[in-house]
């Protein structure tokens, strides 16, 4: 069974699609599960895994097949990291504008944005460390520039499926504020891959493509939030995902 999320507030790209209920996307056939349907024209999404340029160190540690191979030769350098910022440094540094890991404005130059317009903020008011709350402008507040819709950014929107630790409104902040679940990195990942992929302004060594997280997620999602499965037929369950990503981050 198919279940149709409310679009309301989703952007364009994703509004319309059928997603799989929790729990019961691995009782539809296999076919009916990877259909997915855009703006109501059904076409057959292809969510077996992409290849990535790269072998050695980046292959087998950056993407989620050569991972694989190495966690199976037990060939992994642990000593090398693709240089991605982690889930934490994401979640705490979303409200900082400076040059923290994750910053706001490393949020933005990934595309997305953890915070609503409108936000709170404790300020000190005098030398006793008084403290008084006012609401501001969030972005405005750090000289970033604001786009007209889509604030914040929502794992739906991004994602194109639920997250299986949330809604359809649920956001990409509020995803990583799970600390146990695989969700978060997700969106670490796909921040990172974002951020790389948008100039790599913070020198990472390398990334996976957004897109490839993108269909990770799916392709874990369509399995009834059980596994994705590599190109080269290996089955990443929940702890493996976590650890391919945790390998992601310097």
């Amino acid at each position: 069974m198919v279940g149709k999320v409310d679009n309301k507030d989703q952007s364009s790209e994703t509004q319309g699609a059928l997603i799989p209920s929790k729990g019961e996307a691995d009782k539809a056939p296999v076919q009916a599960r990877r259909k997915l349907v855009f703006g109501g024209t059904a076409v057959l999404a292809t969510l077996a895994s992409s290849s990535v340029l790269g072998d050695g160190r980046l292959g087998y540690i950056c993407s989620p097949s050569g991972f694989m191979s190495g966690n199976m030769s037990g060939n992994h350098d642990l000593a090398f990291r693709c240089g991605g910022f982690s889930p934490g440094g994401w979640r705490e540094n979303a409200r900082k504008g400076g040059n923290q890991d994750g910053s706001v404005h490393d949020w933005v130059a990934a595309g997305c944005y953890p915070y609503p317009r409108d936000h709170t903020i404790d300020i000190v008011v005098n030398d006793r460390g008084d403290k008084t709350t006012l609401e501001i402008n969030f972005y405005e507040h750090h000289g970033v520039d604001l786009p007209t819709s889509g604030v914040p950014s929502t794992f739906y929107a991004k994602f194109g499926v639920l997250p299986g630790n949330g809604d359809s409104a649920t956001t990409l902040l509020q995803v990583m504020e799970d600390s146990n679940s695989v969700e978060r990195h997700f969106v670490a990942g796909y921040l990172n891959a974002n951020l790389f992929a948008n100039g790599n302004p913070k020198n990472f060594a390398f990334y996976i493509s957004p897109a490839l997280v993108v269909d990770m997620y799916r392709e874990y999602a369509l399995s009834g939030y059980d596994y994705y499965q590599t190109s080269g037929g290996n089955k990443l369950y929940a702890g493996d995902l976590k650890d391919f990503f945790n390998r992601t981050y310097h």
